[in-house]
């Protein structure tokens, strides 16, 4: 429906979540790996000397708890001597269902895997002991210190609990957008739901290709921007009287451009103008009815292109075009 928003997925460093989808539906992106939520129901649990951590249980693993020493079974890709132990297992070789297989064959009480990328996530597999997963950076952890220390782990969900878990998907990155669109519109509730969207979409850090793509839409939400272009970009009602005189177009338009890491800082600096200008990169709008403090930046993986600024709503009213 052209109505909907599809939403990409990308992760801490802003790039797209293998899992995303990409095509010329997406509009918008938002954080969606490795969010920490809240989740209404707790269906593990694991502790080490003491100290709670953040696991899920295995699907298809039996309900039960378990307890013993905590001791390092490496892949866990056959039995070991584990008789009335909890067996730490790498993730990675063969099926979660099969490590436990050899876990409860080396008289293992519970299983817990970790993931061998980093943060947490959910497995599937049938198996006769506790099994849970945990993320890479608590496994790690425990096999470096906490050996031989007592552990416990279950796997019976308890429904009256409200809990976390660090969670993947494009569900995870749209309600950052819905969120950010609720917000946007609260500071406007006279506006359309066009004028929302075009808010949302005309002031997203562009990321990936310059301008709209197939995989990031317009570019990673922003609340702030979103809600300075709807409050303060033009759309409502007058009040009557004579329109002041049109503003002079910005000028003296220059800038500077540095480098991090894939990313580049552009740096503009110019004078003059309406009191909101809108920010041009090459023939894509990067900033739209922006306050006209006569400066902006922008961070881009792009390396070079042009850059104007206009006044708001105008593709006249321009300053000079520079190159950086």
């Amino acid at each position: 429906y052209d109505s909907v928003m599809s939403v990409a997925a990308i992760d801490s460093a802003n790039a797209l979540a293998s899992f995303s989808q990409r095509n010329d539906q997406v509009e918008i992106a938002a954080p969606g790996v490795g969010i920490l939520s809240t989740y209404p129901i707790s269906d593990a649990m694991a502790s080490v000397d003491g100290a709670s951590y953040m696991v899920s249980a295995l699907d298809a693993s039996v309900q039960g708890s378990a307890s013993g020493a905590l001791v390092d079974g490496g892949l866990c890709t056959s039995a070991g001597s584990w008789s009335g132990k909890v067996v730490l297992c790498e993730r990675g070789s063969i099926a979660f269902a099969d490590k436990a297989t050899n876990a409860a064959n080396g008289g293992a009480t519970g299983v817990i895997i970790y993931n061998n990328v980093a943060g947490g996530f959910g497995g599937s597999g049938a198996s006769t002991i506790p099994t849970v997963t945990m993320s890479q950076e608590d496994g790690q952890f425990l096999k470096a210190n906490k050996l031989g220390t007592s552990a416990s782990v279950s796997t019976i969900a308890q429904t009256d609990v409200s809990a976390y878990a660090s969670l993947d998907g494009t569900s995870m990155a749209t309600p950052h957008v819905s969120g950010v669109a609720a917000l946007v519109w609260s500071a406007k509730p006279t506006a359309t739901n066009a004028e929302v969207r075009a808010a949302l979409t005309s002031t997203a850090v562009d990321l990936g290709t310059a301008g709209r793509d197939t995989s990031f839409g317009y570019g990673l939400v922003q609340a702030f921007d979103a809600i300075d272009a709807l409050v303060n970009g033009g759309g409502g009602g007058g009040g009557g009287g004579e329109e002041p005189p049109p503003a002079d177009a910005p000028s003296d338009l220059s800038g500077s451009k540095s480098r991090k890491g894939k990313n580049y800082t552009y740096r503009l600096n110019w004078t003059g103008g309406a009191a909101t200008v809108d920010v041009y990169f090459g023939t894509s709008k990067i900033g739209s009815a922006i306050n006209n403090s006569g400066s902006a930046t922008w961070t881009n993986k792009a390396s070079s292109g042009s850059f104007k600024v206009c006044n708001a709503g105008s593709t006249t009213a321009c300053s000079n075009s520079i190159n950086l």
